[in-house]
């Protein structure tokens, strides 16, 4: 959540002066949304038609798979929602498109070859104020969602960057 997050606080928080996200993140609802169709497209129908049928089947399925278990029980919990309809309901509200333009604090937008949960290079692209883009790579052993491959290299990526960024 923290691409979705300091994006959010730098919109509206003017005396931010350099703002990391990694990943960047636009719409976190059409994340999830688009994530819940590559599971299953029929799991949107079942949404938008019986949202207590999906939470029945939600249930049966995390009850085979400990992660998705885990991954809905988690995210239900930081979002304060008793089912996973609900989740899906509040979901909708988590978008940066607005906000991205307000951001007047100095961006580095992070992405990864391999991202399965950013947005960053929309992000990037919606961002009207200073703005760096950085893409982490298989060939540095760093392509997965925030570079847990390489966090050395990530790491010294990132510090140089606010580094530079508050010399002036």
């Amino acid at each position: 959540m923290g691409g979705f997050l300091a994006g959010r606080a730098a919109a509206y928080e003017p005396r931010i002066r350099v703002l990391i996200v990694n990943p960047g993140i636009l719409d976190w609802g059409e994340v999830f949304f688009n994530k819940l169709k590559d599971y299953g497209p029929t799991l949107i129908t079942l949404y938008q038609t019986s949202p207590t049928a999906l939470n029945a089947m939600l249930h049966v399925a995390g009850s085979l798979s400990p992660f998705l278990l885990w991954g809905l029980t988690d995210t239900m919990w930081k979002h304060g929602a008793q089912t996973p309809s609900e989740l899906l309901d509040s979901m909708k509200s988590f978008t940066n498109r607005e906000g991205a333009q307000k951001i007047k604090a100095a961006t580095l937008v992070i992405d990864t070859e391999a991202e399965e949960f950013g947005q960053s290079k929309q992000f990037y692209e919606a961002l009207t104020c200073e703005k760096d883009y950085i893409l982490f790579t298989e060939e540095e052993a760093a392509p997965l969602h925030v570079q847990t491959g390489s966090l050395a290299l990530a790491s010294q990526r990132i510090f140089d960057w606010i580094d530079e960024k508050l010399k002036r």
